[in-house]
């Protein structure tokens, strides 16, 4: 009889306890997470291609249970936070690529944005990172936001700002040992509108459009001109001086881009809000400085150490206004072309 009340109650226990979840609970992925990241790292510091690109594969099969993670904070940018996923798997697949090919320091540069990936995300969406850190954070985080102004002084919602560090007193060198960035053509528009890249960088410019195009420089920086090429093919310049290169088409007016040559890899781009991330940066003392393609522009100085996470705010105003450029021979384009 006592067992027979026994099993009886441990029967109506199992049908009042709640059914397992298929999944682990949202702080559990980011657990899993963060040891397939610990496991890549420890790849990455080894140097076996097989072993690097079996845990890029583990750490992408993780990636797909990011859509059951929520933003906690800047709920409003929910859907660049889904984006962060994309983001991670090209990179995985970028690391993976690399490490077959046996380019390991290239490799290793694209771990070293997947981690600063990794960190902008935390910094953007996610709560308690005082208490929790960082990881997988090396160095210093600087993070922030761009408040802009047009030249009549209404505050802008949108648009893209530049924000990059200047060390004091010292200049910095920096190999590209990845695959060239590229400002591709595709729907007669440039596939960005500000490239930021480090001195020494070869820059492509695929014509991945259905028509001819024309690419061209006039800047003091970086003159070019790629001369008219089709579909399916890919010029490239070179850059070896630091500062602004404004890029055209010479046959579609409304094409236009900048690509700005920076002295190290410590920059960042707003999101649509505004606001930035920059990590992995060395202890020591920078400019920091904000700048759109509208000449609008802010710096302040700062020093950093010991894996601090610093905020700095920007104010900018822009200088100019939506002017049509001229064409490579200096005059109007056409009204039909």
């Amino acid at each position: 009889m006592k067992v027979l009340v026994v099993l009886l109650l441990l029967a109506l226990s199992l049908r009042a306890a709640p059914p397992l979840p298929a999944h682990p609970v949202e702080g559990d992925v980011m657990e899993v997470m963060a040891s397939q990241f610990t496991d890549l790292q420890g790849a990455m510091v080894g140097g076996g291609v097989a072993a690097i690109v079996e845990s890029a594969k583990r750490l992408e099969d993780v990636l797909p249970r990011l859509a059951e993670v929520a933003p906690q904070r800047n709920t409003e940018s929910s859907g660049e936070f889904q984006a962060y996923a994309g983001r991670l798997d090209s990179l995985l697949a970028e690391i993976t690529s690399l490490a077959t090919q046996e380019r390991l320091d290239g490799a290793s540069q694209a771990f070293a944005e997947l981690r600063n990936s990794c960190v902008s995300c935390h910094v953007k969406f996610r709560e308690n990172n005082d208490v929790i850190g960082l990881f997988p954070a090396v160095g210093n985080t600087i993070t922030g936001k761009v408040h802009t102004w047009d030249v009549d002084g209404v505050p802008q919602e949108s648009g893209t700002a530049l924000v990059f560090l200047e060390r004091l007193g010292q200049q910095e060198t920096h190999v590209n040992h990845r695959d060239n960035p590229a400002l591709a053509q595709e729907s007669l528009q440039f596939s960005a509108s500000i490239l930021p890249v480090v001195r020494g960088a070869t820059v492509d410019f695929p014509n991945d459009d259905t028509v001819l195009h024309n690419v061209f420089s006039l800047s003091r920086t970086a003159p070019f001109d790629l001369g008219i090429y089709k579909q399916g093919t890919s010029r490239s310049v070179h850059l070896e001086e630091t500062g602004l290169v404004r890029v055209y088409c010479n046959l579609h007016p409304e094409m236009a881009a900048s690509i700005v040559v920076l002295e190290n890899p410590y920059f960042s781009l707003t999101d649509e809000g505004g606001s930035y991330v920059i990590s992995g940066i060395p202890d020591g003392e920078y400019t920091v400085r904000a700048w759109n393609d509208r000449q609008g522009e802010g710096s302040q100085e700062i020093e950093i150490a010991g894996g601090e996470l610093v905020e700095v705010y920007f104010e900018v105003h822009d200088k100019l206004r939506p002017v049509q450029h001229k064409n490579k021979f200096g005059r109007r384009y056409p009204d039909k072309y």
